[in-house]
């Protein structure tokens, strides 16, 4: 289609004002002096530019490297069969995580596991002698295994057939927070509460002509035995916190392990009178997740008997495990007990620690604010035996000490703090050496 007349005669008055500028010599020096500048900026405007790029690659690294990091914990955490954990809370035995066990104790239930092991009518009879033989119990007394400790306390109440089992208001054993009398449902256990809320006494036993006094020894205070008790009535005592027997040698081993804490013993209860003693097997002693019976050998045996007790017996790994955490030993202080290697750390040891990660903590470019504190640890939470130890207190702005806590239980591995309301508290007293790095790390993080 032709262009309208009128176009054309703008189109040629706009090319003749062109090329009438472009002859002008003022308009051809500003166009060479605009060029010049452009030119001379141009190296400074690629440098910036470099520069520019150079810093968002490192941070695309950087970013990268983290994602990476964040996938590969992600990916432990929800295909791990059970995730490690470094417990910094200041309490040892703590219902959020199991007790650590020697490698030693480990390779000793590896071996139990690989099979083609012979396996007798008399077996059983076999690991009970050789459990006691590491327990280091005498020939009247016997030790036997269960696979946790509720099972332990299911295998007592298999002799409630013979006679009722009588517990103080004052001492009620609980487990995972259910009293002892509840546990009995299942079981048929004849249970009856004596005494007061705060205590009782001798005269809360008449009435009774056959019966176990079950006392229970929660941490907080020693048991307290009556004089004079009725013939009728046995004694049995549980422990959340103690050990078959101390050897003097090896507390000798152990140096100062041995003035910080007295912890009951099974060997010691019997000699005050009990029939039988119920303790974890793990814990203090270093073995599996366990309970441990020990008694004389009447009341074992009625216990082996039981109809039940082929369901709550420890199998043969566990016991080789305890066997090796007990052996020559006999359940006090040794180098086979993580926790007693970790009480016989110095003070000192633990100060120079804490100033150490400290140190890292505050040259990180993570704002916050670390503090170093001289608290008493814990064996059990509320517990009778407190521990001399270090910590490290770290609070960031505008992060409450419960939610900081919950970011760290939540990491892999998973690291349990205490904390207030302004931040966390790191205690070295339960912590490996060896796990230091990793919880400065995460602190980084």
């Amino acid at each position: 289609m032709a262009l309208p007349p009128w176009t054309v005669e703008l189109l040629r008055r706009g090319l003749t004002d062109v090329a009438a500028r472009a002859r002008d010599g003022e308009t051809i020096e500003k166009i060479r002096s605009r060029a010049n500048d452009l030119v001379q900026d141009l190296p400074e405007t690629a440098a910036r530019g470099i520069e520019s790029a150079s810093r968002g690659i490192d941070k695309l690294v950087k970013s990268a490297g983290g994602s990476t990091e964040s996938l590969r914990r992600w990916s432990e955490k929800f295909t791990a069969i059970s995730m490690p954990c470094i417990n910094a809370s200041g309490t040892w035995i703590d219902a959020r995580v199991t007790t650590p066990v020697d490698e030693s104790v480990i390779a000793a239930g590896i071996e139990a596991l690989h099979g083609s092991r012979v396996r007798l009518p008399e077996s059983g009879e076999r690991l009970t002698k050789k459990l006691s033989r590491a327990a280091g119990v005498d020939d009247e007394h016997a030790v036997i295994a269960t696979n946790n400790f509720a099972a332990a306390i299911v295998a007592l109440f298999s002799l409630s057939a013979e006679r009722p089992f009588l517990v103080p208001r004052s001492e009620v054993f609980r487990l995972a927070g259910r009293p002892l009398p509840d546990l009995t449902d299942s079981s048929f256990a004849v249970v009856c509460e004596i005494g007061a809320s705060d205590g009782f006494d001798a005269a809360d036993l008449d009435g009774f002509d056959q019966a176990t006094l079950i006392r229970s020894d929660h941490g907080v205070r020693e048991i307290e035995f009556l004089e004079n008790m009725p013939a009728g009535i046995s004694t049995v005592a549980i422990l959340r916190v103690g050990l078959v027997r101390r050897d003097v040698a090896s507390d000798q081993k152990s140096g100062q392990a041995k003035d910080i804490v007295a912890f009951p013993t099974a060997v010691d209860l019997l000699r005050r009178g009990c029939e039988i003693v119920l303790i974890p097997g793990d814990g203090l002693i270093g073995g599996p997740e366990s309970g441990l019976l020990i008694g004389n050998h009447s009341v074992i045996e009625r216990i082996i008997k039981a109809d039940a007790w082929p369901a709550l017996a420890a199998d043969d790994a566990k016991v080789a495990m305890l066997c090796k955490a007990l052996k020559g030993v006999s359940g006090g202080p040794t180098e086979t007990s993580p926790v007693f290697s970790l009480l016989a750390t110095s003070v000192e040891n633990l100060k120079g620690r804490a100033e150490r990660m400290a140190t890292r903590l505050t040259a990180g470019e993570t704002q916050q604010t670390v503090q170093i504190t001289a608290d008493e640890a814990a064996v059990i939470a509320g517990g009778r035996w407190q521990i001399p130890s270090r910590q490290i207190r770290v609070r960031r702005p505008g992060v409450s000490g419960t939610s900081f806590a919950e970011r760290l239980a939540a990491r892999n591995p998973s690291l349990l703090v205490g904390h207030d309301s302004e931040g966390v508290v790191i205690d070295l007293r339960w912590v490996d050496p060896a796990h230091d790095n990793d919880i400065v790390t995460a602190l980084l993080a």
